[in-house]
């Protein structure tokens, strides 16, 4: 019986390795369509990272220094998983610009890797973000511009968080602009539309006007109630 089960088990753990559930048969790469697809950058910016955020994705541009070898993951829940990433670009320092099939990418579950031919070059890709919140891969060292999409803010201890604190903020064009002086982190922002400031406010006043008028509701039917019982008690006292 037990070594039945024992077969049992292992033939479970190789159908699930082959379905690319764990272990190296889930390494694969993007199709050359995903990398090669056209994209967005800020190529010129004045920090050696530049993101610019919109409601379901972002676009990063990395001013590489010196590394060749870059792992984007995210922490889900229990475990790692890969970022997936598209519209890569690399550029030379003389400007010689690679689409991403040009470029070593393979991915796993936990993993994306990208290996890049010159390390002083610059990397670009877009990836997924949520509707009101992105996770920023501190690939670099160094300073970090980041654009948060039109009309959507930061600054609402109840409704945005940036971890960790940007230095500045500033608006561009209808976008508010963190930075960051310098930071080799993973930057997670957490933000909302700039009407929700208002709306969220709204909502607390008008919740504060319902509880006070309902305590004033109450009250006052407390102080009737006392008084019919006292002059109820008067009527009895006076039979």
């Amino acid at each position: 019986m037990k070594r039945r089960r024992t077969v049992a088990t292992a033939v479970v753990i190789v159908a699930i390795a082959l379905a690319g559930c764990i272990g190296p048969f889930a390494d694969s790469s993007p199709s050359d369509e995903v990398l090669d697809a056209d994209g967005e950058y800020t190529w010129d910016a004045d920090t050696d990272v530049h993101v610019t955020v919109d409601v379901g994705s972002y676009a990063a541009v990395y001013d590489l220094d010196g590394e060749t070898t870059f792992e984007l993951s995210q922490r889900s829940y229990y475990r790692d998983r890969a970022v997936d990433i598209e519209a890569v670009r690399f550029q030379y320092p003389n400007g010689t610009e690679l689409t991403g099939s040009d470029l070593e990418i393979s991915q796993s579950r936990s993993t994306t890797t990208v290996e890049v031919p010159d390390g002083n070059g610059t990397l670009a890709f877009t990836a997924p973000a949520g509707s009101k919140e992105a996770i920023i891969p501190g690939l670099v060292e160094g300073s970090y511009t980041i654009e948060l999409p039109e009309n959507h803010r930061v600054g609402n201890f109840f409704l945005s968080n940036v971890r960790p604190s940007n230095d500045d903020s500033d608006r561009t064009d209808g976008r508010q602009v963190l930075t960051w002086e310098a930071t080799s982190s993973d930057i997670y922002i957490q933000f909302y539309l700039s009407r929700d400031h208002y709306l969220f406010y709204g909502m607390i006043i008008g919740g504060i006007g319902i509880g006070i008028g309902g305590t004033l509701y109450y009250r006052r039917q407390i102080r009737q109630l006392a008084e019919r019982r006292r002059r109820l008690a008067g009527e009895l006292l006076d039979d």
